[in-house]
């Protein structure tokens, strides 16, 4: 009888580990759901199966180590500590050559992440303020320049997979459609339109609000990219449609009360997006960084900072 109790309590340990672990992937799409968790992996996975598999070790680590830490309980099912690990385990094995210390250095990146998280939470806390992908963005960029300083790991040069390119200009509609799934795949560093759609539906099981503000923000950061007269590879390749799609998510179905004056900000947030993206892109190309989700996170802290002076805009939903 005892051993049945031993093995329920084990089985049950394992499956709240399991839970949280998923919901830490969902959380990158602002969703706390174990189930788009695990269709965000299944689009990982068909689109490779190196960057599936750095997203699992980076979650695990951040997760784990946030246990080990003493985070909040509530914290860690929910899979607060574990996003922002899961982004720098995928960022790191895409921006850093293939060689044996990669998976140490991502381990240990994606450890650090939680630590900045705790930070963040802390120093945000006391204005209020979502932590967003601060986090990754924070600790990739630091894993990404130390290398310079080491010889037996380096870069694989990062800026050259966000650069803007400048010879096709013309853009077809089958190519603007491809962007806008694309676009959504590109918070986790993928083009495939398959990957895209599985994310969708990741978020549409999650919250049809966060869905239609998936797919509106990729549109609107497509869109603003061709009227300025962005490389339509670029656009086709989705490059201009994550982080304002990431934008109107947290805006649009998290943070604003819904009615037309937070629609209205969070389209205008959206395209804003895409102007920071170009300018955070031009300033760290000289330190060859990547803006990641960097251009989403400033944008959304400045539009949640103006929002309480605009009446009927501010509010705190559940997604």
């Amino acid at each position: 009888m005892i051993e049945r109790l031993n093995q329920i309590q084990s089985n049950h340990i394992v499956l709240t580990a399991l839970l949280s672990l998923l919901r830490g992937v969902s959380q990158v799409f602002f969703q706390n759901n174990a189930f788009s968790g695990a269709v965000i992996l299944v689009g990982l996975f068909y689109a490779s199966v190196l960057s599936g598999t750095a997203v699992v070790v980076g979650v695990i680590v951040s997760t784990l180590t946030a246990s080990v830490l003493g985070a909040k309980t509530s914290q860690i099912k929910d899979g607060l500590y574990g996003f922002n690990g899961a982004l720098v385990g995928l960022a790191l094995i895409i921006f850093v050559h293939d060689n044996p210390l990669v998976w140490p250095y991502l381990i240990v990146a994606s450890s650090l992440s939680t630590i900045v998280m705790a930070a963040s939470l802390r120093f945000l806390g006391a204005w209020n303020m979502p932590t967003l992908t601060f986090p990754f963005v924070a600790t990739t960029h630091i894993f990404l320049l130390a290398i310079r300083r080491f010889e037996n790991i380096q870069s694989s040069n990062p800026v050259s997979a966000v650069q803007i390119e400048t010879l096709k200009k013309t853009i077809t509609f089958s190519e603007l459609g491809t962007g806008v799934f694309s676009g959504v795949a590109q918070v986790f560093f993928q083009s495939s339109v398959i990957t895209g759609i599985l994310f969708l539906l990741a978020i549409f099981v999650g919250s049809r609000r966060s869905f239609l503000m998936a797919i509106g923000g990729s549109v609107i950061g497509a869109l603003t990219g061709y009227a300025l007269g962005a490389s339509a590879s670029d656009i086709g390749l989705g490059l201009f449609g994550f982080n304002s799609s990431l934008t109107a998510i947290a805006l649009g179905s998290i943070f604003l009360a819904p009615g037309r004056r937070a629609i209205g900000l969070t389209a205008f947030a959206a395209i804003i997006t895409v102007v920071f993206q170009s300018t955070l892109e031009t300033a760290l190309k000289p330190f060859e960084l990547p803006a990641m989700t960097l251009p989403f996170v400033l944008t959304t802290w400045l539009f949640l900072l103006a929002a309480p002076l605009f009446r009927g805009t501010t509010g705190d939903l559940e997604g």
